[in-house]
């Protein structure tokens, strides 16, 4: 590693470099060498990337609630095509994480409903952003509560 970019403060491979701390544990699990695992850190990844997992999940379903949201309420018709494609793509990425990852098809409703709101807040910011003078008429309109079933997140 270039010595420029190295962290002066860092006392751990894990600290100083994540790839060659990563390759060492996978080398000793792999060799069964235990005593060279660097379990805590280990356990932190693994934790770390189940949750990079459901916030990935999260990030699709936004972005599917946001624009059917557009679909069902906007009035310029202009981005109609952009937004079906967005939903049509989220949904097949979503699909697609959760056929790798099953166990994240049971928090789907839950996430449903968890991410309505912000998906609700970025479809008015969007409105407001091309069509001021709508912005009230789209707050009025835009339901407070999640409208949608699962059946929204599946691929057509």
């Amino acid at each position: 590693m270039d010595g420029m970019y190295e962290d002066a403060t860092a006392t751990t491979l894990y600290e100083r470099d994540f790839t060659a701390w990563a390759f060492a544990q996978a080398v000793a699990l792999r060799g069964g060498d235990l005593s060279q695992v660097d379990l805590a850190n280990v356990i932190e990844e693994i934790e770390s990337l189940g949750r990079a997992q459901r916030n990935a999940v999260r990030s699709m379903i936004a972005l599917i609630l946001e624009h059917l949201l557009k679909l069902d309420h906007g009035v310029d018709r202009q981005s109609e095509r952009q937004w079906q494609l967005t939903v049509t793509t989220q949904r097949l990425n979503l699909d697609r994480l959760l056929r790798d990852n099953p166990s994240l098809r049971r928090e789907a409703a839950a996430l449903l409903h968890e991410e309505y709101a912000a998906a609700r807040k970025a479809a008015l910011a969007s409105f407001d952003a091309y069509e001021p003078d709508r912005i009230a008429a789209y707050r009025a309109a835009l339901p407070v509560e999640c409208p949608y079933g699962e059946d929204v997140l599946a691929v057509d």
